[in-house]
């Protein structure tokens, strides 16, 4: 499994470590100095070359790849290789040539295969047996090695899940474990554990991280007629099983799981296509109407439905690989005797695209492969805005877009005829606009970071200040920001105050007013992510948080801004395994909390999404629709990605001219992710719940 993702401030790996899961790094070098850089030179060209074919790509063969030993290669998994500077396809070498085998004996005994390519997936060779040592009590005297899946931990090093069956058999009444391996150059793997799962048959392991720290691992219970289950862990090694996912009823093996366009996705091999789930969370999952790769394709040995995928992300596209039995569909039986166009397989390719929220693909289109391999130079976000067809300038209009670019937004607020917003950026950066559809760059609140930050933060660097939000409070305007670091909570929301946010006025200057609130290891909270609400009882009250414990509420005192009783406990409004960005919104005597759960800051595989519950009080608790306490994980959906609008996040309400309209940041996807600030219409059903609307012309906005 392959995901390529960045960094964010709030996701919480094992240790505190941040790397994604594949940002393979090479190893060090204790070679002369010259030499290294020589090394690097090539290897800098090398990254190069990757880059210049993601922007053509080469057409894969049909079939992209057959084992020349055994003709057997089923169940693909695509993994970057580092220290080869290559990608690595491993896969079960069923031994399909092998003759004299009774019943599903070809199927056992089999191994690990790996093939290589270094150009980018277009061509593979074989580079032989992964180099796999079980105990005989785990493997037998002849073990049978099925369907791996790799990831790589925090520390580098790389894990395989392996599902083994103790011998080899003539039918499939046989007992299958899933082990764990661990290897340092994907070649030579130690056993460390056989996993203690739900049931004694279990097969076809796939890991994916969760948002907030740990991992989890998705696999078929064949006790429970072919059910996907699932586990979780926190450092990959001990698991606790969870048992069978409720959300999906259809039976199925070789899950994959694989992050892209504000979703995650989970393919499941049904044995006559590919079953499609998608989910926001990896808690719940819903059923695309249709499957993938259920009709057979016109290619050689691409006749009949796809099998157990494995999918790399790369360069913004979707790869499926995915294997065939060319000489019939359907599943395995002992009376495919010896027959080779029975028995062989071969390992094909395609690209997944997106319509109308669910996933497709054509098999029979030339699928021009360009692999970028982690650790290349990834494409900036682009300085000026790249051309866009009429049609999704059409879209981005309807779903909201400003067109600026805009990351964690304030509320918007007016001052002297103009429209205000402040983001996350160096210095808090400012946009401002007298109608909503133009707008022009406002300056930064701090050319230099407050004397304090340094001390208070040691590892904020260049003034890098988060999530700000805004309030007029009497004579002045009151800005929380948030100063961190990413993946820690050692944090603090401070506030700035002007009397003016015109910077023409002789009254304009942005005043330091120092910390608001602090977090730290002996917390268990994180101080960022800052949300202002004044009640209409003249109340004023801020709400803070991300990951940790979740979110909380303060009061602040009116007059100065600052905490009302600064020693005293925070109010917990709202938990769950990814959560921030918090926004309350008082209504019709309910008060209406807005969060964002999943990841952010990952461009087009940000699966950010907003979230909602509400409360007769402003300190709780919050029930979403459903009933379901929202310190317990609920939340009802009230935002999510649609089209090239990914990942919507930190929520704000404003009322313009008797409407309220609803402000957000997301992700472009026709801007290779870049993040840019949405104003959508909002309006409340019959029971009282938001429902946030499509911009029907440019006029609808004041």
């Amino acid at each position: 499994m392959t995901t390529l993702m960045g960094a964010h401030h709030c996701i919480l790996p094992v240790g505190g470590a941040t790397p994604p899961r594949f940002r393979d790094r090479g190893t060090r070098s204790s070679r002369p100095q010259n030499l290294r850089l020589a090394g690097c030179l090539l290897f800098a060209l090398g990254l190069a070359s990757f880059a210049l074919a993601a922007e053509s790509g080469q057409p894969a063969a049909k079939p992209l790849y057959r084992d020349p030993v055994f003709d057997g290669a089923a169940d693909p998994v695509v993994v970057w290789n580092a220290g080869k500077k290559a990608w690595w396809m491993f896969y079960t070498n069923r031994r399909a040539n092998v003759p004299g085998l009774s019943g599903v004996a070809w199927v056992h005994g089999t191994r690990i295969g790996i093939a290589e390519s270094t150009d980018g997936g277009v061509t593979w060779s074989r580079v032989g047996d992964a180099d796999i040592t079980l105990p005989e009590n785990v493997g037998g005297k002849e073990p049978t090695h099925w369907a791996p899946d790799i990831i790589r931990g925090p520390d580098g090093t790389h894990h395989m899940y392996l599902t083994v069956v103790p011998g080899i058999f003539e039918n499939w009444q046989h007992p299958r474990d899933l082990v764990h391996l661990t290897s340092t150059d994907l070649r030579k793997w130690e056993y460390v554990s056989t996993l203690k799962l739900s049931a004694d048959r279990v097969i076809d392991a796939c890991v994916a991280e969760m948002p907030g720290g740990g991992w989890r691992m998705w696999y078929n219970n064949e006790r429970d007629g072919k059910s996907i289950y699932y586990a979780d862990s926190r450092d990959l090694k001990t698991w606790t099983d969870r048992g069978k996912v409720a959300s999906m009823r259809a039976r199925g093996e070789g899950p994959f799981i694989f992050t892209w366009r504000g979703w995650h996705w989970m393919l499941v091999d049904t044995w006559k296509g590919l079953g499609v789930y998608r989910s926001l969370d990896l808690d719940r999952w819903e059923q695309q109407p249709t499957l993938l790769l259920d009709r057979p394709g016109r290619g050689a040995d691409d006749g009949v439905n796809g099998g157990h995928p494995g999918v790399v992300v790369s360069g913004g596209r979707v790869y499926c690989f995915y294997f065939t039995h060319p000489g019939r569909a359907g599943t395995i039986t002992p009376q495919d005797k010896d027959s080779l166009e029975l028995r062989r397989s071969s390992i094909q390719v395609v690209e997944l695209f997106e319509k109308d929220g669910w996933l497709t693909c054509d098999r029979d289109a030339p699928t021009s492969v360009a692999l970028i391999p982690p650790d290349a130079p990834r494409p900036r976000e682009p300085q000026s805005a790249l051309p866009r067809s009429r049609a999704e300038e059409a879209q981005l209009r309807a779903l909201g877009s400003r067109d600026i670019r805009a990351h964690d937004p304030s509320t918007l607020v007016a001052c002297d005829g103009e429209f205000w917003i402040f983001h996350t950026g160096r210095g808090v950066p400012s946009w401002r606009s007298r109608d909503l559809l133009h707008w022009q760059e406002g300056p930064r609140v701090f050319e230099q970071p407050p004397a304090w930050v340094a001390e208070a933060v040691p590892e904020n660097r260049n003034a890098q200040f988060w999530a700000p939000d805004l309030i007029q409070a009497g004579d002045r305007f009151l800005l929380y920001y948030s100063v961190s670091s990413f993946g820690k909570k050692t944090s603090a929301i401070a506030l700035a105050s002007n009397a003016t946010l015109d910077p023409a006025s002789p009254k304009f200057k942005w005043v330091d007013e120092g910390i608001v609130v602090r977090s730290g290891p002996a917390t268990n909270y994180n101080a960022i992510d800052p949300a202002v609400l004044r009640t209409r009882d003249g109340r004023l009250w801020m709400s803070f948080g991300s990951y940790w414990s979740g979110l909380k509420l303060i009061e602040l005192d009116p007059r100065t801004g600052r905490a009302l009783a600064p020693d005293a406990k925070p109010h917990a409004l709202a938990h769950a395994r990814s959560i921030e960005a918090v926004f309350i919104y008082e209504r019709e005597g309910q008060f209406y909390l807005f969060g964002s759960y999943g990841w952010c800051c990952r461009g087009i595989n940000s699966t950010y999404h907003i979230r909602v519950g509400r409360s007769t009080a402003i300190t709780g608790p919050y029930l979403d629709r459903e009933g379901r306490p929202m310190l317990e994980g609920g939340g009802t959906l009230v935002l999510g990605s649609e089209g090239p609008f990914i990942g919507p996040g930190h929520a704000s309400i404003m009322t313009i001219g008797g409407r309220e309209w609803f402000g957000c940041h997301f992700y472009d996807a026709t801007q290779r992710g870049r993040p840019a600030y949405a104003l959508r219409p909002l309006a409340w059903d019959a029971g009282g719940w938001p429902v946030i609307g499509k911009v029907e012309a440019p006029s609808q906005v004041p």
